[in-house]
């Protein structure tokens, strides 16, 4: 089942960093099959919690395929310079666990409709209850 992987730059120390992690992104993803669904530098909204000034949504087929990735020895080389360059942040997510949940309470899948219905109003106060974006 897909997996997603999401990053978050906080904050940038040294783009010269960044930069060299970047030349280097080409070899480190040679042989990983990758959807790349928002790059970094793409708008996002924060709706809730803490901001960021950048962030990357990427999709794998299965989620042993994005462990793989982000495991590989190359990858690990690389993110050195990522690590130097600035504050980041970088989660998995296991695509299946939403088929199998379904909705946000895990009790059966909601149609777009029915999911406004629902939670619509509760998300609309999160949303005014968070910080602006950057």
């Amino acid at each position: 089942m897909t997996a997603y992987t999401v990053f978050t730059r906080l904050r940038r120390r040294n783009q010269a960093e960044l930069d060299h992690y970047g030349k280097q992104a080409a070899s480190f993803l040679a042989g990983h099959e990758i959807k790349w669904l928002a790059p970094f530098g793409r708008p996002f909204e924060v709706v809730e919690g803490p901001g960021a000034e950048g962030v990357a949504l990427l999709e794998f087929p299965t989620l042993a395929a994005a462990r793989a990735c982000n495991t590989s020895p190359a990858y690990q080389k690389a993110s050195e310079h990522r690590f130097r360059g600035g504050d980041y942040g970088a989660m998995i997510v296991d695509g299946a666990a939403s088929e199998r949940l379904g909705s946000p309470t895990g009790d059966r899948p909601l149609p777009g409709s029915q999911f406004k219905r629902r939670y619509g109003r509760q998300l609309a106060g999160w949303r005014r209850m968070a910080p602006s974006g950057p």
